[in-house]
């Protein structure tokens, strides 16, 4: 049965994860607001990007 909820490799992932792009003004409240949240959707995972905080990023259309 494992074999049909998981695959043939045996592997199961069930990770439901989000990834968040904040704008520059964005604060650490924000940010935690965020994780609060996520926490409370039940999520396993989050990435939180803030603009303009990263060298090298793509740019805005």
């Amino acid at each position: 049965m494992m074999v049909a909820v998981c695959g043939h490799n045996g592997v199961c992932d069930e990770t439901v994860s989000k990834t968040v792009n904040l704008n520059h003004q964005a604060t650490i409240e924000h940010v935690y607001d965020i994780f609060i949240k996520a926490y409370a959707y039940g999520l396993k995972n989050i990435s939180v990007y803030r603009d303009g905080t990263h060298l090298n990023q793509p740019q805005k259309l």
